[in-house]
């Protein structure tokens, strides 16, 4: 009965141990999943910005060939 109890006690001790290990993993997790929704906007963000930046230079680019032709 007394190595029952024992074995209980280790069982409840390694639950405990794999729980935290398993929160902290997630913990871990999530936070990665933040960030990297957090970058994914900056880099839209950046690549609109790019996007508005390449068509207004491309505009002014049209304009010199016409004036040229």
């Amino acid at each position: 009965m007394r190595n029952l109890l024992l074995d209980l006690a280790d069982s409840i001790e390694d639950t405990k141990y794999k729980t935290q290990e398993e929160d902290f993993t997630k913990t871990t997790y999530i936070h990665m999943l933040e960030r990297m929704k957090k970058d994914f906007i900056a880099s839209k963000i950046k690549s609109s910005d790019n996007n508005a930046s390449l068509k207004n230079k491309s505009s002014i680019l049209e304009l010199e060939q016409q004036k040229h032709r």
